[in-house]
């Protein structure tokens, strides 16, 4: 996934794959040049999302749990303690903090890999509320709500509404108001700062 930056510039986070597919969660310091590994002991060093706390001295990261599960966890700097934030899911890989810092958004899909909508955490309570509800698709595999990104302002979450080349869709935080601007788009998805455009990569009927 993209390198995420320290709140401070002075670092960046990243996942590296090696030859034999062994994932590590590192941390590269720019003034030195010298990277650290960040993986949490007994894990699979597999890793999708990854992204600093608004304060940098945490970071939240989805890991696999096995073949199938995901979790949320998050990794105190300064202590080097992890801790479970949510999980296990299946097929949450990619999340979103919001620009405060208090909330996460995720989708995710069920152990039929049915879509199971988008949802948000308030990291301070722990408490989850769903946004967008499951799409119904009894066929399990084309319709999902993932990949949220915050506006900058953080009045709106941008969502893919599909696994593969879908609609690009927008959703309050409390979940109050939806719609649908693009019927085909993909990841990534990009905020200017002023909240004002997205940019996004557009797809075609054949995906």
């Amino acid at each position: 996934y993209d390198a995420m930056p320290h709140p401070t510039a002075d670092r960046v986070l990243f996942s590296r794959t090696g030859f034999s597919a062994a994932h590590h969660l590192l941390e590269l310091d720019l003034s030195t040049g010298q990277a650290r590994r960040l993986d949490p002991p007994d894990r699979p060093a597999r890793y999708h999302s990854a992204t600093y706390s608004l304060d940098g001295d945490h970071v939240y990261v989805v890991t696999d749990l096995d073949s199938d599960r995901t979790n949320l966890m998050c990794l105190d700097l300064n202590t080097g303690q992890w801790e479970t934030v949510i999980g296990p899911y299946y097929e949450l890989e990619y999340f979103s903090l919001s620009p405060d810092g208090r909330t996460i958004a995720y989708g995710t899909r069920g152990p039929k890999d049915e879509d199971k909508g988008l949802w948000v955490l308030d990291t301070t309570s722990g408490v989850t509320k769903m946004l967008v509800p499951p799409s119904g698709d009894p066929e399990g595999d084309v319709f999902a709500a993932s990949h949220p990104v915050w506006s900058p302002d953080g009045r709106w979450i941008a969502f893919l509404h599909a696994y593969e080349g879908g609609a690009l869709c927008f959703v309050t935080p409390d979940g109050s108001s939806k719609r649908l601007d693009v019927t085909s788009a993909w990841w990534p998805l990009y905020w200017l700062q002023d909240s004002s455009l997205v940019v996004y990569d557009a797809t075609n009927a054949e995906g």
